[in-house]
């Protein structure tokens, strides 16, 4: 079994104990483009200010980076970055880790095997990644406030960057 949620450490604990041989997958994602995503899905209104969702998302990319010191190799962090620009090399890996074949359909987003849009606040021009979306950020901040957030968060990304994918 693998579970590709769990936002608390309860959560893992639980599920570990209903699953001792299962494994679990957290994406991080560039906190500009987290933000960016939630101003468009939710409205500019409920999305500010901006500090409170930079603050959320280094206590986020925390609490991943626990769940690994605690979890090992059962757990699996991938960075969204990665794995739209690299989407083979992320997906081998994944597979691999696994213990399943590697499979051509794991490079297209699919439901049932069919090819399917991303789920995006964004407009999706077609099915398949769409590496793109590293630069949507840039239709809701400024370059100065792009910045500020990646100054607040650079020091966690690092660090969780360092385990992301390995």
């Amino acid at each position: 079994h693998v579970a590709f949620r769990g936002r608390y450490k309860h959560d893992l604990d639980r599920f570990f104990i209903d699953y001792p041989d299962g494994r679990t997958m957290a994406i991080i994602r560039d906190c500009k483009a987290v933000i960016a995503s939630k101003i468009r899905y939710d409205g500019e209104a409920h999305a500010r200010p901006l500090w409170r969702h930079v603050r959320g998302w280094n206590n986020q990319a925390k609490s991943r980076l626990v769940a690994k010191a605690n979890y090992g190799d059962r757990m699996f962090l991938m960075s969204y970055e990665r794995l739209i620009s690299d989407t083979e090399g992320t997906m081998r890996k994944v597979a691999d880790w696994l213990g399943i074949a590697f499979d051509p359909i794991l490079l297209t987003p699919t439901f049932n095997r069919s090819p399917i849009k991303a789920n995006s606040s964004f407009e999706v021009a077609d099915v398949g990644v769409q590496t793109s979306t590293r630069e949507n950020w840039r239709k809701v901040f400024s370059e100065p406030e792009a910045a500020a957030i990646d100054r607040a968060t650079a020091e966690r990304y690092k660090e969780v960057a360092r385990f992301a994918d390995a």
